[in-house]
């Protein structure tokens, strides 16, 4: 199975602490080299998402109609705790993922059907925002 494999890479390659990043990251005017070091660790970030996306678990929960995996709860759950126990931090992002494909899947209708086989590929990724708390 293919997401238990990416559930041990992620283990492995998610040790990359920021605090061990040559960024300087208290001064408030940050130079080039900050910069280039913070754009760096950015791409280094997506890296385990679009290890997720390839392995095709943001169609977790999508039906495999739209080309999700259409996982049961008990394999749902095995997939989540084998992704945190690699990453938490990925499995946090990526799970935000899950809760609009739930959705969506459980809604239906006309955006279901145009947006659903976007987010069961990764090729676009839902998260949550919350302001004014």
């Amino acid at each position: 199975m293919r997401w238990w494999v990416l559930a041990v890479g992620l283990a492995a390659g998610c040790g990359d602490n920021i605090r061990d990043w040559p960024c300087d990251v208290t001064s408030s005017q940050p130079s080039l080299a900050t910069i280039d070091c913070w754009n760096e660790f950015r791409l280094q970030a997506t890296r385990p998402l679009d290890a997720v996306a390839d392995a095709g678990l943001y169609g977790l929960h999508a039906p495999p109609s739209v080309g999700g995996l259409g996982a049961d709860a008990a394999t749902a759950d095995r997939v989540v705790e084998l992704l945190a126990g690699g990453c938490l931090t990925t499995t946090f992002t990526w799970i935000q993922h899950q809760g609009a494909v739930r959705r969506l899947t459980a809604a239906g209708g006309v955006l279901a059907d145009e947006v659903l086989p976007r987010l069961a590929t990764g090729a676009t990724r839902a998260g949550v925002a919350v302001g004014g708390v």
